[in-house]
């Protein structure tokens, strides 16, 4: 587990093959992109893989109190442009 911000910017699109990802947001707002699939990905680490942008992905708006599990093999993003959003992360391998 560890804690995060994201203040004023939009993060690349991430998808990870072997980790759940749970969120739990603690102060602020921030939209959240989930889901459909990465434009051309590139591989940062073993089964971690990163992309500008994506296509087909649903778009969410986290507030304080939230709580968002992301499976595996799911792409997501924190778009935070001219917001500012702290969570916690919990990782599931």
């Amino acid at each position: 587990m560890k804690a995060a911000r994201v203040q004023n910017r939009n993060g690349p699109f991430e998808l990870h093959e072997e980790q759940d990802r749970v969120l739990y947001i603690l102060s602020g707002e921030a939209r959240m992109r989930v889901g459909g699939t990465l434009v051309d990905p590139q591989l940062i680490s073993p089964g971690e893989y990163r992309a500008r942008t994506a296509s087909g992905y649903r778009e969410l708006t986290l507030k304080k109190g939230a709580v968002l599990s992301i499976p595996r093999k799911v792409p997501y993003q924190i778009a935070a442009e001219g917001s500012d959003i702290e969570f916690l992360v919990v990782t599931v391998r």
